[in-house]
């Protein structure tokens, strides 16, 4: 609610008898694809409700938060120097030289970690190097000029579904409870390269998801690790490999399962043989950019 207090004037003071002074709040409370009743075209309000359901309200602006002023709208195809990244929260969506991205966290001097809102579909485990690099390679060349140098293991370290065990606080096959037990997969958590390395594009690991997720993270629910793009809620991989023949993934609405961590050969619920090729199932590329602090 928008309103923090209610204060008498002067004039109240001289009203004789008893009296009370009342706020009647007739609460609408519906999910970001509605809209509300008599809701405004334009104006502040306006443009709050449309920043709160593209992700796209800055922690910090110039009229002392909370609008989206600093960076362009979501949905407003900006070139790189439209954009100051470090007033992007966690989750935010924008538009940045021909992609929709994902902003996921800021990582230290001045370098962000980013993601491609939508996934690549039709995009095979064992395909997933070759299309990422395809796709960097297709980037507009001002957006791979910022690019971070990171060093990605290849092979990257891998851990059956079956050994991890889960946290179900936060829903089914949210946040797993042992994965510190598995202390390589633990350890694999993208970050920029000290030495040597390459500008490239990459796949969120394991153990990138489970540190950004949660309140207040990149990917608060269930709902918000899932990507649009060919459809709703589609499922994605991510560098982990599982089982033989199994690698770790995001699972997809249309099997009930949108949000999910998966690698099971049979389960079908999300990531799963690594083979497997589908309209609603690819890779989302990730990139760690650099923009130097002012």
């Amino acid at each position: 609610y928008l309103l923090d207090a209610a204060v008498m004037t002067e004039a109240a003071h001289d009203i004789r008898g008893s009296y009370y002074y009342a706020i009647h709040v007739d609460s609408q409370l519906v999910t970001p694809d509605r809209n509300f009743e008599n809701e405004p075209e334009s104006g502040d309000v306006e443009r709050l409700l449309r920043g709160i359901r593209n992700n796209a309200v800055d922690d910090e602006s110039e009229n002392g938060g909370g609008l989206p002023t600093e960076n362009p709208y979501y949905n407003e195809d900006s070139p790189v120097s439209a954009f100051n990244f470090s007033l992007m929260s966690p989750g935010r969506i924008f538009t940045m030289a021909g992609e929709q991205y994902r902003y996921l966290k800021e990582m230290p001097e001045g370098n962000h970690m980013i993601i491609r809102n939508s996934m690549i579909p039709f995009t095979s485990f064992t395909n997933q190097t070759n299309e990422l690099n395809t796709w960097y390679e297709e980037l507009h060349q001002d957006v791979r000029n910022i690019v971070s140098h990171v060093s990605i293991p290849s092979p990257a370290p891998g851990v059956p579904h079956a050994s991890i065990t889960w946290n179900e606080a936060g829903g089914r096959h949210w946040l797993p409870s042992n994965l510190n037990s598995h202390v390589a997969v633990a350890n694999d958590l993208t970050t920029v390269a000290t030495t040597g390395g390459s500008q490239q594009a990459f796949a969120l690991s394991l153990a990138d998801v489970v540190s950004m997720s949660g309140p207040g993270l990149a990917f608060p629910n269930h709902a918000q690790r899932s990507t649009g793009g060919q459809g709703n809620n589609n499922g994605w991989w991510l560098r982990t490999p599982g089982e033989t023949g199994a690698a770790w993934g995001i699972g997809r609405s249309a099997i009930g399962t949108a949000g999910q961590l998966h690698a099971s050969l049979t389960s079908g619920n999300g990531g799963g043989p690594v083979n497997n090729t589908s309209a609603s199932n690819g890779v989302r590329p990730a990139l760690i950019i650099h923009q130097p602090t002012n």
